[in-house]
């Protein structure tokens, strides 16, 4: 680090050249700093003739100015490109100059001199405002209708909704049909409730059933494009606020339901940035807060509802009418449509069991009978399940019907499943999904979900070491469970206990159809439980295993036991190879998405995200390792250029 102006004593002076400096703060600016977002200040220094910038420091706000005037001289006279100081050093502040001309005088004959007028400078820092600091954005009461009374009244509604916490009954894709009043922006005639996921909390609005269908059937619905237009309503911390929205809440003691959920309404174009609405879709905006805030799980499950609010208007009593269309369809029997990005794997598992049924029926005795009956008595339809036979059963075939679903109507058959057993775990694991926003409950969940499982099953199994737990369809949802206990043990910050969890789930199923060996591997390596990782990674099997997952992990395994060795080298190239696109993430060169794709293929961009969205956090905690990361890459990229140049001739 270069901070004293004593390391320019050394450096040659070119007497003909002429610098200016300036310190000022950067208006409109945030940057984050400590885990706060600041308005920094900053230096900079220019070359008069070439217009070269020679530094830019920045500084936290309230730092002396002559300090980060001199940090920045340093850091601009020893660069490698220059290696000297200049014969003028120009500023136009009478203080700045007096403060810096001593604390300069190492540099050999140096002038400051103070002038009027420092047009070089000024011009890179007019660049680097218009290249770095966004344009002023609209306020809250910048948009047409806006008052300070309609604002009052939206924050005052969006804290009682955000206290009330609907997402605790409604997911992401339990769409709300507004029916009435009718809104004042066509694209806010339907509202999703956001939250259920633990993510994002707030409200999401639509103008049409189809236009949300089309959303959420994507492979990766969190990318808008260019037609689409969205509007939102989401809280947030206030150092995530638009510049000034804070502030207002403050000066103007506006509700907020607690310090870090500030509620802010916008519309985002598809073209990027974002627009303030105006006073009546905000007082909408009102309403339907204040209904969905009074909203009770009976009046949800009913699928149609009536409420009447007073929103900030005094027009009266405003009834809003909202229904949830998916809901009122389930009902009646009407099953959504399929879409890879919505199928849930587990609707499978009746299809198998029914197989599975029909074969203990039929007394099949080898896989040749076993074809022979599926030719001749489904005839290429998919099985269906017999009549329930026992309660387990009928709650069980309620669960299979329910993973057909999204949203509301899944709790429904979840619920009604307990009623008729206690002993059907993937009911508990569809009510602990719905809860991720809470992994206390979660995890509650799963947990009577695993004890459910194991009365359903009976000791015998787990007195058998030849059981395998996945091979057997009815004891998957005790693995489902288990693996949803472990997930949120994890989540919870209990990661020893989760690792536990995840390994006695490898000995029940040592083929590990679930996975777990990718959530396992990373808490070993956190946890610094080197040869209990390196047994799994060796082991009989999964050695073979050729995911990108399981190769970085080893990179990174080989890197921790011998540094940059060539066996780690050797494991590194071989990651790369197998997914070249996961460097860029890990180095924070392509930022990570909010949340990674539910589906990818081996060698894509997708996957990519997964594997660096797992294991970031174990590469930053390596030190060193993302420097190695990155020599490796270039390494790699260079000798694939030699390669095709070579093939070239």
């Amino acid at each position: 680090m270069l901070n004293s102006p004593t390391d320019l004593r050394d450096l040659p002076r070119r007497s003909g050249e002429t610098w200016q400096l300036v310190v000022l703060p950067l208006s409109g600016m945030r940057v984050r700093a400590d885990g706060k977002l600041i308005e920094p200040i900053a230096c900079f220094i220019v070359e008069v003739r070439t217009r070269l910038a020679i530094s830019v420091q920045i500084g936290e706000p309230g730092r002396p100015e002559h300090e980060l005037a001199c940090a920045a001289m340093v850091a601009g006279c020893l660069k490698r490109e220059i290696r000297y100081v200049p014969g003028t050093l120009q500023v136009r502040d009478p203080e700045l100059a007096a403060l810096i001309r001593p604390a300069l005088a190492s540099a050999r004959g140096m002038q400051v001199e103070l002038v009027e007028s420092l047009s070089a400078v000024d011009e890179l820092v007019e660049d680097f405002m218009r290249d770095m600091v966004p344009p002023p954005s609209p306020g809250w009461l910048d948009a047409p209708d806006m008052t300070l009374s309609r604002l009052t009244g939206f924050a005052e509604a969006a804290a009682m909704m955000f206290k009330a916490a609907p997402w605790q009954h409604l997911a992401n894709e339990d769409l709300i049909q507004i029916e009435s009043p009718r809104p004042p922006v066509e694209a806010m005639r339907c509202a999703s409730v956001m939250g259920a996921g633990g993510d994002a909390f707030g409200l999401s609005f639509f103008s049409s059933r189809q236009e949300f269908d089309g959303l959420i059937r994507r492979d990766e619905p969190e990318k808008i494009t260019a037609r689409d237009s969205m509007i939102g309503m989401t809280f947030n911390d206030a150092e995530d606020l638009p510049p000034g929205d804070a502030e207002l809440w403050l000066t103007e003691q506006l509700p907020l339901a607690r310090e870090n959920a500030h509620p802010l309404l916008m519309r985002y174009p598809g073209k990027g940035g974002f627009e303030r609405l105006d006073g009546s879709a905000v007082t909408f905006v009102e309403g339907l807060c204040r209904a969905l805030a009074q909203t009770t799980e009976e009046q949800i499950d009913s699928g149609r509802w009536e409420l009447p609010v007073q929103t900030s208007e005094d027009e009266g009593q405003v009834t809003y009418v909202l229904s949830i269309p998916s809901l009122i369809d389930a009902m009646r029997g009407i099953k959504p449509k399929s879409s890879p990005a919505m199928f849930d794997r587990r609707t499978s598992d009746a299809a198998m069991l029914a197989i599975e049924l029909l074969m203990d029926q039929r007394r099949a005795r080898s896989v040749d009978e076993m074809n022979a009956i599926l030719a001749r008595e489904l005839r290429g339809k998919v099985p269906q399940l017999p009549p329930p036979s026992t309660p387990l059963d009928r709650a069980q075939w309620l669960c299979f019907e329910a993973f057909e679903y999204r949203g509301r109507r899944r709790i429904q058959l979840a619920r009604q499943a307990l009623q008729i057993c206690p002993d059907v775990a993937d009911a508990y694991c569809l009510l602990a999904e719905q809860r991720a926003f809470d992994p206390v409950a979660a995890n509650d969940l799963f947990r009577q979900g695993v004890e459910a499982g194991r009365r359903a099953l009976g000791e015998g199994p787990f007195n058998d070491p030849e059981f395998r737990f996945w091979g057997h369809i009815r004891s998957r949802p005790y693995m489902r469970a288990r693996q949803g206990f472990a997930e949120t043990l994890r989540a919870l910050g209990r990661k020893k206990e989760a690792a536990d969890e995840f390994m006695a789930m490898l000995v029940l199923n040592p083929n590990d159809n679930q996975g777990v060996r990718y959530q396992l591997a990373p808490l070993l390596l956190e946890q610094n439980r080197l040869d209990e990782l390196d047994a799994l990674l060796s082991g009989d099997d999964f050695r073979d295993d050729a995911s990108a997952e399981w190769a970085y992990v080893r990179a990174l395994l080989a890197y921790r036991r011998a540094a940059d060795s060539p066996n780690a080298r050797s494991e590194l190239r071989g990651a790369i190879d197998c997914n070249p696109h996961v460097p860029k993430y890990l180095l924070g060169r392509t930022p990570l998405p909010p949340s990674p794709p539910p589906l990818y293929s081996p060698g894509d961009e997708r996957e990519a995200i997964i594997v660096a969205s797992s294991q970031k956090a174990l590469w930053e905690q390596t030190p060193n390792s993302l420097d190695w990361l990155g020599k490796c890459k270039r390494q790699v990229n260079q000798a694939a250029k030699q390669k095709k140049r070579r093939r070239k001739r």
